[in-house]
């Protein structure tokens, strides 16, 4: 058998025993529940959280709830995304636009969404508009710094090469900056794309009125513990397709990279 075919075999090797110790330790999970006394209360039994999950999705509640919460991430994602990446480009690729501005990113980046939100209730007022704007604040950071470490890393004498080859300003841009750049972005992408989820749950559970994290403090209220359950498994479900597709996504955009990298070693 080839290189290859020995790594997709222990890949499916591997898969395969991270399935089946799930399935062990959800054995394990319902076993308990049934044999220690009143642990149910509070951790129910995994045949319980499914029904529960399943009652919730034929209803229809549990899936419009995860299309409000997929509708304001993706919206705060988009808004980070648009306005980091040509901000970290700019910025890094220009040396007094980075000496100026450098103070006030270290200002600024370190202040959690958290404390953002009462400003942004202050003008915004108490609705989807907050919100997003809260999940794009948190998004926006690891998006530019990433944008930004990309271009200050771009090796001097590759630029040099690329203006003896007659490069102009745009075309240096976009050919060499931006795709030396662009593996950095992706992962300061997947990154916010997680806190994007984190954001849109914390703020529904701080606000309420819909979505996955209102659902949560909501039959934690009314002591609906599979229900409960149900809507963090919802959670859980929605970040692992997340970053599936991502990382689909990202397998098409920078194939060259990961490509030039497996060449190297």
């Amino acid at each position: 058998m080839s290189t290859s075919g020995w790594s997709a075999f222990a890949a499916r090797q591997s898969r395969l025993s991270g399935f089946l110790f799930v399935l062990l330790l959800l054995a394990g999970w319902e076993i308990v529940t049934y044999l220690v006394e009143d642990v149910a209360f509070y951790i129910p039994a995994v045949s319980s959280m499914l029904q529960a999950f399943g009652e919730m999705t034929w209803s229809g509640e549990l899936p419009y709830h995860t299309v409000v919460t997929l509708i304001r991430l993706l919206l705060g994602f988009a808004l980070s995304l648009v306005a980091a990446i040509p901000c970290g480009l700019l910025i890094g690729h220009s040396r007094p636009l980075f000496e100026v501005s450098e103070p006030l990113v270290e200002l600024l980046r370190p202040v959690p969404a958290i404390a953002i939100m009462p400003i942004a209730i202050l003008v915004l007022g108490i609705n989807v508009r907050m919100q997003v704007f809260v999940i794009a604040w948190a998004s926006f950071w690891p998006i530019l710094l990433n944008a930004l470490d990309g271009v200050r890393g771009i090796d001097p004498i590759l630029m040099d090469t690329a203006r003896t080859y007659g490069y102009q300003r745009f075309g240096l841009f976009r050919r060499i900056v931006l795709f030396s750049a662009l593996p950095y972005i992706m992962a300061g992408l997947r990154l916010s794309l997680t806190i994007s989820l984190i954001l849109a749950i914390f703020v529904e559970i701080f606000m309420g009125g819909s979505g996955l994290g209102f659902l949560i403090v909501d039959y934690r209220s009314a002591l609906r513990i599979p229900e409960m359950y149900a809507a963090i498994i919802m959670v859980a479900v929605l970040g692992y397709l997340l970053n599936a597709a991502f990382v689909l996504l990202e397998g098409r955009l920078i194939r060259w990279h990961h490509m030039s990298h497996a060449s190297a070693g």
